[in-house]
């Protein structure tokens, strides 16, 4: 297998990895967009449901836990959905996001390797794959 240096792209294949680099970083803007915006939207629908039904907040000892049960009691099984799909999206944004930044972590490993050898030819390697995760036999 050719060592990440020895490796040369031509013209036509550095457009297509650029091209797929700036698709990757529009889509992971979009996800952070819908993220962004059904959590705005949830916060509004509870504004909406609260105004909707003549929410009052009573200052007393027990207000607090009068209000989490008419919050529960408000969401009926059509909206439960809505907390778990957000989650649901956050987890897979995060899990897209670990996969880059390995990618990423691999991609400049090479060259991390060559200056750290001409700053400190002494050095010794941490162990670390090339993508940064802990070895296999060290867990």
């Amino acid at each position: 297998m050719p060592r990440q240096e020895d490796i040369e792209l031509s013209g036509n294949q550095k457009f297509i990895l650029n091209l797929v680099d700036r698709v990757a970083g529009i889509i992971t803007l979009g996800i952070k967009s819908v993220v962004t915006l059904a959590s705005l939207a949830s916060v509004v629908f509870v504004i909406d449901v609260l105004a909707e039904h003549g929410f009052k907040a009573d200052i007393n000892v027990n207000a607090n836990a009068n209000v989490a049960v008419y919050l529960f009691s408000l969401l009926d099984s059509k909206t439960r959905w809505l907390p778990w799909g957000v989650a649901l999206i956050a987890i897979i944004y995060g899990l897209i996001q670990r996969e880059l930044r390995r990618r990423k972590t691999a991609y400049l490993q090479g060259r991390i390797v060559r200056l750290e050898q001409q700053i400190d030819p002494g050095r010794t390697s941490s162990g670390l794959t090339t993508r940064g995760e802990t070895r296999g036999e060290d867990v």
